[in-house]
């Protein structure tokens, strides 16, 4: 009996202190309550979920539950350790309950060190329940290797990397996955330069481990650095996870415990309570924080911003698709490139003309992409995003934008949904406006002629347009030919009077195979009954050969992206510009330089667009914005070239 009583007695002991009130006193937080109990915040919060919707508040009466109160109705375990995210070699795992970095080394196949290695908070404390830690996912012999390299032995390196360099030769170690493609195409070199220099490749391809020299010429050293600038400006705070109350987020370059609570809307203090393992000031480069989000009381107390902040600094976000997490030199990532280059070249020359800029760079390659540096970075001061490149990207970043009044420029889009967003501005002429300006050039040579409308079978939608317009124009539906082969162009003999018509062929198409085919049947036909059009600057117009063609029978075609080499100011900028990289500017880099050129230079020195409906013309583009009735701005401005008829 005396037995029974006592376990009574100890039961019942268990079930008070499971029932233990706590009021909340000001300025306490969940760590400072959590600690006096000597419970987890997980415990506090399953035990008073009222707490998960509006956060703590003074005055609160808490229940406070037993730490070991495995089957209380007002406490339940929360689980085991769990993966919530794989990225970059790295499992991101949510602590469970009664985890033990021991359980952690066996199951993930690592090592302690490793582990404290990565997470500082874990050396300092050890491991909490509901934190986030992250652990590299590779081998136990990889580890080691990293963590306390043999001697005598070289570590391998996860990616290629640059192991020594003179005055003769760069050598570099291949790392995972690499090939004699990707390393060509990363390093922009030839197959044959590599093997040449390496003679042990002769037959062979790329293998780990094996090291690897290319001679230390000025185009590499100009790929090596863009590289680096690239990288550095895009080793960004991340945002890992996140749930009702917290971020958890793994810290970027150049990060300090004021710009991410700036960035957060949270403050230092805040955070501190909630890594206990931060006793400074200072963080790193690859730290995980956990971050409170602003409680529902917080947000109805500050009135939110709805207009961006202003000094005098002009704020410049780019947006581009680098897509760094794949080791393959895609079109994109090439185009990426070469326009951050031209973009680069001009901020350069901004800076040197007394602009102050502020520039930050994030590699958006999908929505995913774009949604993390929102929750990562703070756009209130943002006076311009220019980017991203693709159409349902851009849509998502103006709606995100909208709410500061902050102007998107995007480069290369026209899409007709995207007037929709007053603050969107199209840097890229519709084609459609430019086919309206090249049938007004087509009217005054219209002598009743048979006109053949050019282009792909997925360009039709643009050449029924064209063909509407002349009709608009007055021209006879019967005079205009929609053709997708070059061989269907002829000049028409009048069965009657054996006479030839005249005809005027259009070049609609913006495919450069399509160019040369329009261009070989120039060739074929007879120039004094050829009248050529075409809607797109290609650089085979200025070969020997074809300029020769052209000749024989004028040729007018809009050049938004050809270069006014004989401007003395353009010359000049084209010249310095290879000597910086070691290579002319292609039309990527080009488009880079003149549209943010052009922007900027609209812009006061507190980031304010001014003078949109002035005419500017730069290395190659030329722009104008008019204010669509929808809201947003486009770009309306174009050039024409006419090459004058050779009579002799």
């Amino acid at each position: 009996m005396k037995y029974i009583l006592t376990v009574g007695l100890f039961f019942m002991s268990i079930c008070l202190f499971a029932q233990l009130k706590h009021t909340v006193e000001p300025k306490e937080t969940y760590y400072s309550i959590t600690k006096k109990y000597n419970i987890t915040e997980a415990q506090l919060l399953d035990a008073n979920t009222f707490l998960k919707t509006r956060g703590l508040q003074p005055g609160d009466v808490l229940t406070i539950p037993s730490k070991n109160a495995t089957n209380s109705t007002e406490y339940v375990i929360s689980g085991t350790t769990k993966v919530v995210k794989e990225e970059a070699g790295f499992y991101y795992l949510k602590i469970g309950e009664k985890e033990t970095i021991y359980n952690l080394t066996k199951k993930y196949k690592t090592t302690e060190d490793i582990i404290k290695k990565y997470n500082p908070n874990v050396a300092e404390k050890g491991l909490i329940v509901g934190e986030l830690i992250k652990i590299p996912g590779k081998s136990p012999e990889k580890i080691s290797e990293e963590i306390q390299p043999a001697q005598n032995t070289k570590p391998v390196p996860k990616e290629t990397k640059i192991i020594a360099e003179d005055d003769e030769y760069v050598s570099f170690a291949i790392g995972n996955d690499e090939t004699l493609e990707t390393f060509s195409q990363k390093y922009d070199l030839s197959i044959r330069t590599i093997v040449k220099n390496n003679e042990f490749l002769e037959g062979k391809n790329l293998t780990l481990g094996d090291v690897v020299k290319i001679p230390n010429t000025k185009k590499l050293q100009a790929v090596l650095q863009a590289q680096k600038e690239i990288a550095n400006q895009t080793k960004t705070t991340k945002v890992l996870s996140e749930n009702d109350e917290f971020y958890f987020i793994e810290t970027g370059k150049n990060e300090t415990l004021e710009t991410v609570a700036e960035k957060f809307h949270s403050s230092v203090k805040a955070i501190k309570d909630n890594n206990s393992f931060l006793g400074n000031d200072a963080i790193q480069e690859g730290f995980t924080l956990k971050i409170p989000k602003k409680t529902a009381q917080f947000t109805q107390e500050k009135k939110i911003e709805t207009d961006r902040q202003k000094d005098d600094t002009i704020h410049i976000v780019y947006f581009l698709p680098f897509n760094l997490k794949s080791k393959q030199k895609s079109g994109e990532k090439i185009a990426s490139t070469n326009f951050l280059s031209g973009c680069k070249f001009a901020l350069d020359s901004l800076m040197h003309q007394g602009k102050k800029l502020k520039v930050k760079m994030f590699d958006i390659s999908s929505d995913d992409d774009l949604n993390k540096a929102f929750a990562s970075y703070d756009f209130s001061k943002t006076d311009l995003v220019i980017g991203p490149f693709k159409n349902a990207i851009l849509d998502n970043a103006a709606q995100k934008l909208s709410e500061w009044n902050t102007p998107i420029l995007s480069p290369l889009s026209t899409q007709q949904n995207l007037k929709a967003y007053k603050n969107v501005i199209l840097g890229q002429t519709d084609e459609k406006l430019l086919v309206d300006a090249l049938v007004n050039e087509i009217k005054d040579k219209y002598r009743n002629q048979v006109i053949y409308l050019y282009a792909k079978t997925d360009e039709l939608e643009l050449l029924e347009y064209a063909k509407v317009v002349l009709q608009e124009a007055g021209i006879s539906a019967s005079n205009i030919t929609i053709t997708h082969l070059a061989s269907d162009i002829v000049i028409p003999q009048n069965v009657m009077t054996e006479k030839y018509q005249a005809i005027i062929p259009v070049l609609l198409s913006e495919d450069k195979n399509f160019c040369n085919e329009f261009l070989n049947k120039l060739g074929e036909l007879d120039g004094n009954l050829v009248s050529p059009f075409a809607l797109h600057y290609f650089k085979a117009y200025e070969s020997l050969t074809n300029v020769q063609k052209l000749q024989k029978t004028g040729f007018t075609y809009i050049y938004n992206e050809k270069a006014t080499i004989y401007e003395s100011n353009t010359a000049k900028t084209l010249k310095l510009f290879e000597k910086k990289y070691c290579d002319a500017p292609d039309r990527y880099a080009v488009q880079g330089f003149d549209i943010t050129y052009d922007i900027i230079s609209r812009m006061d020195n507190s980031g304010n667009l001014i003078n949109l409906n002035a005419v500017n013309h730069h290395i190659a583009y030329k722009y104008q914005y008019e204010e669509s009735s929808e809201g947003a701005s486009f770009n309306k401005a174009y050039s024409i070239t006419k090459i004058e008829k050779n009579t002799n």
